[in-house]
This record gives C-alpha cells, sequence and structure tokens, in this order.
C-alpha cells in the first residue's frame, strides 16, 4: 500500500490530498493555540523552570533579565504536589472486569477468559507505561491522551525470518501532538483528528516502506522546541520527519472513514480507518473536567500564582538576610578607594577627607513578623487549593489524630479531592480495555498463548484466539478501585472479620493481612451467600437441610433471617416455617459453642463476636414441641451438635460446672 501511495503522490493527487489535510491541520492547530500558553507555564513550573513569563508577541516563555545580585529562589511546591497525586493514581491499578454477554454459563466462562486475555496484555501492550505517562500529562496540563492500535512489527515471532505476528498496542501520547475537530467536545464527538510526531528517518522505513532524509525541523513544531527557551537556548532545532496522521470517521462522504499518513510533500499511506470498531483509537483522560470543554484543566494552574508569591517571598526573605550579613557602605563621593566584599578580614582603605565622615555600613532593619506570617499564609493556602494538608503527608497536625484508623480516614477525606480525575480515568479505562479486545477480535488470526500469574503465585499459561473474544465485549471498572485505600485500615477491616468470623481460615486471614488484600474474600463470601440461598430453596421444599460445622455460620444466619422477613416467608406452610426456625436453631448451637470455647481459652468473655447479642447472651434455645420436635429429633438439635468442639472442661452435651 506504501508502494502504491507513492506512485499516486508521483502522479499528483497526493498532493491535492495533503493541501487538503493540511487545511484541517491548521484549522486544528489555530483552536488549540488558546491553551498552550497555559500548558507550557505549567510544564515550566513543574520542571523547575519558575522565573519564567509568557511573551503574547513571540508566542513563547520567556525569563526577564534582572541584575544579578537578584536573588531569584524556587522552592518548588508544584512538583511536589504533583507527585503525590500521580503516587495516589498509581499506586493500584483499577478493578476490571468483563460483563457476561448472557446469564449463562458459558458466557459467564467466556467473561472469566476475557479477563485473563487483558490481563496478560497489560504489560506487553505496554499500558503499564502508556497510563502512567498519560495520567501524568493530565495533572500537569490538564488532559493527556492513550492510543490504542494494532501493531503489526510487535508481538510473537511467527517465521524464522523474524516476522511477527502482531500485537495490540498502548501509547501515552501528550495534548502537544494531538490536534483535534474544533467542533467536538468529546472524542466520541470528533468527526477527525491528527496525530504528529517527530520521527526518524529508519523508523519511516520500517513501518512505510519509503525512504526519506531527515530534515531540520522548526523548533516551533515541536514540544522540545518551544521548551528550549526555559534553557535560555530559545527555539531548539530537531533533525528528524515530521509526520502526521490523520484519523477520520465513517461519514456519507467516506463510508468506511479515511487513515492518512503524510511527511512534507509524500503521501507514506491512504486507505480506509483500519479499525471500525473503534474508528478514533485516543482515549482522553482529564484531571479537572471543565463543562463545555474538550480540554480539562489542570490544579497546577491554580497554584502558579501563589507558588510566584511564594517563590518571590522566599527570595525577598534571602535578600534581606544578605544584606544585614553584607551591609553597604556609606560614604563620601570617591572616598573609599578598596572594592567592598563580604570577604571575612578584608581591609578597606579610604581617603580620609577634612570634615566629610569616615565611611559607616548601612544598616539594615529587622525582618517584620508580619513577613513570615504571610509565609504561613501562603503555605496553607497551598493546602487549600491543591487539597493536600498535613495528613496527607504523614503528619497530623492540628487535627492530633495518632490511631491509624483515624490518619487514614483523614487522608481519605483528602483524596475525595481526587474523585474527579479518578472517575475520568476509570471511564478512560473502561474505553481502552474494550478496544483492547476489539483490536484482538479483529487481529488475532492464529491462536496465541498467554502467561499470568494465578492464584498463589503460580504461573497459569492459556490459549485463546479472535472467537474466545464476543463481538459486544463489555469491560467494566469497578467504581472507586482508582483510589488509593489504606493499607492499615484495610488490615484493620480484616481482623475484624476474622473476630466476627467471616474470614473462619487462619491462613487465608494471615495472607490478607500480609497484602493488605480483600478482593479474593468477596469470592468466599458471595459462595456463602449463594450456599444459603439454595438451602432457604431447598427448605421450602420442606426437605431437612442439615448443617455442618464448616458452615459460615454468620453468613447463613443472615441470609436466613432476611428471607423469613419476606412475604413469600409468611406464606409458607407452618410446616415449612417450622423445618426453618429448626434450622436456625442449629446455627445458633454451632455459634455458640464456637464462642464459649473463645472465651473459656482466653479466660474472659470476648465483645464483638458471633450474631452480637443474641448470640453473646448465650441463653438456652426453649424447648420446641409437635412437628418442630420430631424434626429437632431427626437433626439432633436435642443432643450434641454434630462436628462440635466442646469447651475445656465441658461435657460435650451437658451442662458445665
Amino acid at each position: 500500500m506504501a508502494k502504491d501511495s507513492a506512485l499516486w503522490t508521483a502522479k499528483g493527487e497526493g498532493r491535492k490530498l495533503i493541501e487538503d489535510l493540511d487545511e484541517l491541520y491548521e484549522r486544528a492547530k489555530k483552536a488549540r493555540q488558546p491553551h498552550e500558553p497555559q500548558w507550557l507555564i505549567n510544564l515550566a513550573f513543574y520542571l523547575n523552570k519558575q522565573w519564567v513569563l509568557w511573551n503574547p508577541a513571540s508566542s513563547r516563555l520567556i525569563r526577564p533579565v534582572v541584575p544579578s545580585w537578584r536573588v531569584m529562589l524556587t522552592v518548588n511546591r508544584v512538583r511536589s504536589i504533583v507527585r503525590t497525586e500521580y503516587a495516589k493514581l498509581t499506586k493500584q491499578r483499577p478493578t476490571i472486569g468483563v460483563q457476561p454477554a448472557r446469564s449463562d454459563p458459558d458466557a459467564e466462562a467466556q467473561a472469566k477468559g476475557n479477563e485473563k486475555i487483558l490481563e496478560y496484555l497489560w504489560r506487553p501492550s505496554g499500558s503499564d507505561r502508556a497510563t502512567k505517562s498519560t495520567l501524568l500529562w493530565a495533572l500537569i496540563t490538564g488532559t493527556g491522551f492513550l492510543k490504542n492500535y494494532w501493531d503489526k512489527f510487535y508481538g510473537p515471532v511467527m517465521t524464522e525470518s523474524g516476522e511477527h505476528l502482531g500485537e495490540v498496542s498502548v501509547d501515552g501520547c501528550s495534548p502537544f501532538e494531538t490536534y483535534w475537530d474544533p467542533l467536538g467536545e468529546d472524542v466520541e464527538d470528533m468527526q477527525w483528528c491528527f496525530h504528529v510526531k517527530v520521527r526518524s528517518g529508519a523508523y519511516v522505513l520500517e513501518k512505510f516502506d519509503v525512504e526519506m532524509d531527515e530534515q531540520t525541523i522548526n523548533g516551533e513544531d515541536t514540544l522540545e522546541g518551544r521548551l528550549g527557551a526555559l534553557e535560555e537556548k530559545g527555539y531548539g532545532n530537531l533533525s528528524g520527519i515530521l509526520v502526521k496522521e490523520f484519523w477520520e470517521r465513517s461519514s456519507r462522504k467516506h463510508p468506511n472513514g479515511r487513515y492518512v499518513v503524510y511527511a512534507e510533500d509524500k503521501v507514506l499511506y491512504a486507505g480506509d480507518n483500519p479499525y471500525p470498531k473503534v474508528q478514533i483509537p485516543f482515549i482522553r483522560v482529564r484531571h479537572l473536567p471543565i463543562p463545555g470543554k474538550f480540554y480539562g484543566d489542570s490544579v497546577v494552574t491554580d497554584l502558579v500564582d501563589i507558588q510566584r508569591e511564594y517563590n518571590k517571598t522566599y527570595s525577598q526573605a534571602v535578600e534581606s538576610k544578605n544584606l544585614n550579613l553584607r551591609p553597604g557602605l556609606l560614604a563620601v563621593r570617591n572616598q573609599v578607594r578598596t572594592p567592598f566584599t563580604s570577604q571575612p578580614g578584608v581591609l578597606v582603605e579610604y581617603d580620609l577627607i577634612p570634615g566629610a565622615p569616615k565611611p559607616e555600613p548601612i544598616v539594615g532593619k529587622e525582618t517584620p513578623a508580619t513577613f513570615w506570617r504571610l509565609l504561613d499564609r501562603i503555605e496553607k493556602d497551598f493546602m487549600e487549593v491543591s487539597g493536600q494538608h498535613e495528613v496527607t503527608h504523614a503528619q497530623t497536625g492540628a487535627s492530633g489524630a495518632k490511631s491509624g484508623i483515624a490518619i487514614a480516614y483523614l487522608q481519605e477525606q483528602d483524596d475525595t479531592r481526587l474523585g474527579p480525575t479518578s472517575q475520568d480515568y476509570e471511564d478512560a479505562m473502561e474505553r481502552l480495555e474494550t478496544n483492547k479486545l476489539r483490536l484482538g477480535r479483529q487481529f488475532y488470526l492464529e491462536p496465541r498463548v498467554g502467561r499470568i500469574i494465578g492464584e498463589d503465585n503460580t504461573v497459569e499459561v492459556f490459549q485463546f484466539s479472535r472467537e474466545d473474544i464476543p463481538e459486544d465485549v463489555d469491560v467494566r471498572v469497578q467504581a472507586g478501585s482508582s483510589l488509593p485505600q489504606s493499607r492499615v485500615a484495610r488490615q484493620e477491616f480484616i481482623i475484624n472479620l476474622w473476630h466476627e468470623k467471616l474470614i473462619r481460615d487462619p491462613r487465608v486471614a494471615l495472607k490478607m493481612l500480609e497484602f493488605g488484600d480483600v478482593e479474593g474474600l468477596y469470592e468466599d463470601l458471595e459462595a456463602d451467600m449463594a450456599q444459603a440461598e439454595r438451602e432457604n430453596e431447598t427448605m421450602q421444599q420442606l426437605r431437612v437441610v442439615v448443617v455442618e460445622d464448616w458452615h459460615n455460620h454468620p453468613v447463613h444466619f443472615g441470609e436466613h433471617t432476611r428471607f423469613m422477613k419476606s412475604q413469600e416467608y409468611e406464606r409458607l406452610p407452618p410446616d415449612a416455617q417450622t423445618l426453618f426456625r429448626a434450622h436456625i436453631a442449629q446455627h445458633r448451637q454451632f455459634e455458640a459453642a464456637d464462642l464459649m470455647a473463645a472465651e473459656n481459652a482466653q479466660g474472659q468473655p470476648r465483645q464483638g463476636a458471633g450474631f452480637g447479642a443474641a448470640v453473646r447472651s448465650a441463653r438456652p434455645v426453649p424447648a420446641i414441641g409437635g412437628a418442630l420436635g420430631e424434626l429437632e429429633a431427626s437433626l439432633g438439635l436435642g443432643g450434641p451438635v454434630p462436628g462440635a468442639q466442646a469447651p475445656p472442661g465441658r461435657a460435650t452435651g451437658g451442662p458445665g460446672p
């Protein structure tokens, strides 16, 4: 296709295409220009180049010319705040799940298999690196982009000649290298977009089979060049090839969409959009969404003026210190012959002029207390604007909190400021993971072998192909899963679950305490709840369900009593209701036996265990007569509970001493 495009260019048809696309490119470039000054300022402040101003005449950042003795100190609080937000959002990966297409076992198994495919693709596709890069761009400038595409030059090697099978790939893109249709407010609304990047001649030859000489590129067209002003070098010129990718959705004029790649006066590729299910292969991530605007904003924008005043105030404090340590000399003109310096023991010579006073130092004034109160006020402004208080940085401050749970709670309150960012990030992850599966469905023509770390840190190897991915695949991200969760609070939660006997296996509890992970616990609890629900259905049919000692009695008790509060239970015949009450009584006997064993082992009653006060009272279960008495006898409720451990010093079936 690339060779045909080159011939097409030679015929002159490509020249008209490039002219038409460049017209769209200039339109998008003009629409983006109002946002660029703030992006560059924010980036400069993050990069510790904070004594800069935007010059609208030259459309560049400049550094003011000041005397050499002026102190221009930079205490970069912006980078600290960005790093904290970045660390919180990248501390854990969002919890990703694939929704089954139908409510049947086959569809559920297929969804589980697709989750394994996504887990396998996370690192080979570059998702880890790309998402972190995109998040950092979003935190600094307000907007970052993920680009997901099929790279036919990547993936497993298919032949001895080194030909690759191709693989789903993900790149992180800055807002400086993408240009968007000015009429859209979301990526889904965009009819077209450009991705412009400086590439090497080797890249163009490898990807498009076209030889091109690298040229000197104007620094105004690249981010690297525009940042040259921060190093006082002006625009830096790069050597390479400015490659422009054009993506267009399907329309009446172009039913299959368009994908065009060109550089200078050559069309490197021109054809239909290769991704009919994806169309525009970019996903936007914003820090602070703005209603009605495509680009988001960043908290750095709000911190720029505060940071400037902070630097200025600190610099003035240093200048005041320098002036007091090295005061100026007050002397008659031409009286002092030795240049005055701050060198220790310096000898200052002067000409004695009759009637004129000898040179004397100019004594500076002490810095007023209001000056230091201003610095304290600026410190508080940083906290209020950024939403990061002392507790965010592991300092209790004025709160005085000492408990780990209390500190974790305060930190969680600070993290609520990241809610809009995490929601936008999670939405982006849903689109990204969905698109990855759609690309896999389209391009996985040969079976693949995936390897992931399964349960108990064992390597799980599985095979998959395009047929394993449904056409209408649907990926969901658990809401709030991208926000950090306190490990201390999670461990405290696990300990409470152990005390309440919702976790019954000590090995499971220790494993969760080590990693602070409770996700696997919910699957076990769901299995216990499902078992109790099946028992409800069985007992409605007047069939006895035997209670085993290994059952999760608190969960079963909760599910059974929840059903007994329903109208459906009230409509059951008396024998069925009696069966439920007998079943509940047996669960209580098991739990009471466990509770008494624990109390005797510890030598005192333990609060907060079992079902609560109803179980702690350990009241004897009243005698049950009639039909329930027969059920009681058949279930052994009148004697020892099968499988129950008797407390020390107490007979299995009789009362204690």
